[in-house]
């Protein structure tokens, strides 16, 4: 269990880590074994600090319990003391190899490698100490009746994550420090949500008489344990967004976690619960429910409602941290939010219309549906999910399609509506074609058979709804794209910039946004009291050329020297 938690934390880091910039390194031989050498040895490290601290926790509680009338496990002994006699004499050699390689040169500290260990170690240090802090604060409370194991699960991964910060306050580039500051605010904003969502949804049931629990019941109460839960998870995100990575670089990695997690996975949750607690309501009073009490009926509906409370409030607050960053101006993050946006809520239409024409099939062939009740209940649950989704839709859409009739040339041209589009009536045309395929399968398999009658057509309601769904969808936005193609030209072929100066990443994202050029930046030395002029560098590069370009800033300016195949002798 404990190992399949790790693994889960890891992937998760891997994925906000993982997008670095890898592209900037050589990919020479020597250059990838010695990557290879980073991966296993940061990898071999990370998996003794876990066997260590799983292994030394263990020893610990039996320590505890000297004295103490507790069942000894033999092979558990056995485990604990293999753990830490293998796993502490190697995680302090490897320790001290790394800080010698880190002495020897100080770059090997800002490798991929080393950034990705930081950061898986980082957060699954911290996701096992809030575990146990949560297993303490139970105890405490009365919930929980051993304080033992969880106090030997804090010492050890407590002590371990203040290790690896000491490390990262030494060794870490920003850019590692980010990703750590990132998996801990995705870590702490899940634990608040959790913990925000029980206390609310506990309190309604309890107010409703929805749930039998008293406030405080040893074991059973969710609103104290929610109460804890918050109390764990607030401090966990204040401390690595609200003071680590909400005022860090705005790069691919931030905007990843805001829009992705932040965003996105918000609106989710906001259409699901409200979808699931219309439902039950429609349910209730126009279709026909599973049970006649209404309390076991509506019994997960204030928990439904506590998740579209907090995620509308984490959906408006993450929007608002997009809107400080993007302030006036449009840009390719506004369309990406907007975009995102559409395309969670087009998907609730989506399925919403195949759930309807799956209804009317039911229906028109008389069956029982999906949902434990007759084709009402199905045709509930379609209405349910148009309701909810075709006004979110709606608003992010048409304000999409009136920035494209305002300034057609620019918007239509911009890289998030081309992907949008082509993944639309791209992912949609495939989808309607294996529904298809799928349909016809079943009804030539029951022609073949003599079995052909209503259940054909009932046994295809799925293909059908797929289909007609998914087809339209496509051939909308297909649509949509062939009528723009008369504002997208030629497109121009992308040339290399080097940028000879001071570090400026507002300039690099001006010119890759407006160009689509690659950009290079080559710091020059004594260049601190100098600025970029972004008017200058943008007009050098407005000028059509055939030619890559290095621009130097010098004594006297800016010097545009045109090269050939800039990046090849790099």
């Amino acid at each position: 269990m404990i190992f399949g938690l790790l693994i889960v934390i890891a992937l998760l880091a891997l994925i906000t880590a993982g997008v670095r910039r890898v592209s900037t390194r050589s990919n020479n031989d020597a250059n990838r074994t010695q990557t290879l050498r980073r991966f296993f040895e940061y990898g071999l490290l990370f998996a003794m600090l876990a066997v260590s601290a799983v292994g030394l926790s263990g020893l610990i509680t039996r320590l505890f319990s000297l004295g103490q009338d507790v069942v000894s496990d033999p092979v558990a002994l056995a485990r604990d003391v293999s753990f830490s006699v293998v796993g502490l004499p190697l995680v302090a050699a490897l320790t001290n190899w790394t800080r010698r390689e880190f002495d020897r040169d100080p770059k090997e500290a800002h490798s991929l490698a080393f950034g990705l260990f930081l950061t898986v170690a980082s957060t699954t240090t911290l996701a096992m100490s809030m575990v146990a802090v949560y297993d303490l604060l139970t105890w405490s409370t009365g919930i929980a009746s051993d304080w033992r194991n969880p106090t030997a699960r804090l010492l050890v991964w407590g002590v371990a994550w203040i290790q690896l910060s000491m490390v990262r306050s030494i060794y870490a580039h920003p850019d590692q420090e980010q990703a750590v500051n990132l998996t801990g605010s995705l870590l702490g904003l899940g634990t608040s949500v959790a913990g925000f969502v029980a206390v609310i949804g506990s309190l309604v049931q309890l107010a409703f008489g929805l749930s039998a629990d008293v406030l405080i019941s040893p074991g059973t109460d969710p609103v104290l344990r929610g109460v804890i839960t918050v109390a764990i998870g607030l401090p966990v995100w204040y401390f690595h967004w609200v003071r680590g990575a909400r005022d860090s670089q705005r790069n691919a990695v931030w905007l990843s976690y805001v829009l992705l997690a932040g965003v996105g996975g918000s609106l989710v949750t906001v259409i699901v619960s409200a979808s699931s607690a219309l439902y039950q309501t429609f349910v209730w009073f126009l279709g026909t429910p599973t049970s006649t009490d209404a309390h076991a009926h509506f019994s997960s509906t204030p928990i439904n409602g506590a998740y579209l409370l907090v995620g509308l409030v984490t959906w408006g607050y993450h929007q608002s941290v997009l809107r400080a960053d993007r302030k006036e101006k449009r840009t390719e993050v506004t369309r990406i939010f907007e975009y995102l946006m559409g395309g969670i809520s087009l998907v609730a239409v989506a399925t919403g219309i195949g759930i309807l024409v799956v209804a009317l099939i039911e229906a028109v062939t008389g069956t029982r549906l999906i949902t434990s009740g007759t084709a009402t209940n199905t045709l509930l649950l379609s209405l349910t999910l148009l309701l909810v989704g075709t006004p979110s839709w709606w608003m992010f859409w048409s304000r999409i399609q009136n920035m494209v009739a305002a300034n057609p040339e620019v918007e239509v041209s911009a890289p998030t509506r081309r992907s949008y589009l082509y993944i639309l009536f791209g992912v949609g045309g495939v989808a309607a074609i294996v529904s298809l395929i799928t349909g016809i399968f079943m009804l030539f398999s029951d022609i073949f058979q003599s079995q052909f009658s209503s259940d054909t057509f009932r046994s295809m309601r799925f293909a059908i709804g797929v289909l007609l769904t998914t087809g339209t969808v496509a051939a909308y936005h297909l649509m949509v794209y062939r009528g723009e193609r008369q504002f997208v030209g030629i497109p121009r072929a992308a040339h290399n910039i080097i940028l000879v100066g001071p570090k400026d990443p507002e300039l690099v994202h001006e010119i890759v946004e407006k160009t689509g050029d690659h950009v290079q930046v080559l710091v020059a030395a004594h260049t601190d009291h100098q600025a970029w002029s972004h008017a200058e560098v943008l007009a050098m590069l407005a000028a059509p050329r055939d030619e890559d370009l290095v621009i130097v800033m010098n004594g006297h300016g800016l010097e545009a020297i045109p090269v050939v195949h800039a990046f090849s002798q790099l």
